[in-house]
């Protein structure tokens, strides 16, 4: 009750910085704009642990339409979706996660930005998100490129186990149109075969 009490409180303490910022005339446009997107996404937050799912998506709505690579605005929206059942959607978020990490390594790794920890821990959150999501629906897909560089050694097995087992499943399809269509005898073994039957006619006639 008391961690409730907590998160109501923030919730509120939020939503009134939401409305001066929304009543102020900013002099800096985007100082505006990043101050809107952290109280928005720490409400997500704090709506999350009150199990407010629908208005934690809609606050990471907004961070988003603010701030598309927000990584914490779509984790959080991933998380959302996720305890409303909606897996696949959830999914989509957590590899989206996972992609927007790994570019910002890459950058990182130019000399573009800051160095990041060798496995960023918002990808192996979103990863453990992503195998949550695989295990409620298994036509969801671990292929993601990102996946592996964020996984421990227990994730990487079962991401690998369920990529093979993608594969087997493909299979049959793929041996399916690959295979050539069965057609009728062709003309040339059907004339393969008159020919033979023309000479064995001709030699019982001459020979009788």
């Amino acid at each position: 009750r008391f961690r409730g009490a907590l998160f109501d409180e923030a919730v509120q303490r939020y939503s009134a910085a939401l409305q001066r910022l929304g009543g102020a005339v900013a002099e800096d446009a985007s100082a505006c704009t990043q101050e809107r997107a952290v109280c928005l996404n720490n409400r997500a937050a704090a709506w999350l642990q009150l199990r407010e799912f629908g208005a934690a998506e809609r606050d990471c709505d907004e961070v988003l339409a603010l701030e598309p690579a927000n990584v914490k605005a779509r984790l959080r929206r991933g998380k959302a979706r996720e305890s409303e059942g909606r897996v696949k959607e959830a999914a989509e978020d957590a590899k989206a996660v996972m992609e927007l990490e790994r570019a910002r390594e890459a950058e990182a790794r130019a000399g573009a930005g800051p160095v990041l920890q060798a496995a960023s821990p918002l990808a192996a959150d979103a990863l453990q998100l992503l195998t949550r999501c695989r295990r409620a629906d298994p036509s969801i897909s671990l292929a993601v490129p990102a996946a592996k560089a964020a996984a421990s050694p227990a994730q990487a097995t079962e991401i690998e186990n369920a990529q093979a087992k993608e594969r087997e499943q493909a299979e049959p399809a793929v041996r399916a149109a690959a295979a050539p269509t069965a057609s009728a005898p062709s003309s040339d073994s059907a004339g393969g075969k008159a020919p033979a039957a023309a000479a064995s006619a001709s030699s019982s006639s001459s020979s009788s």
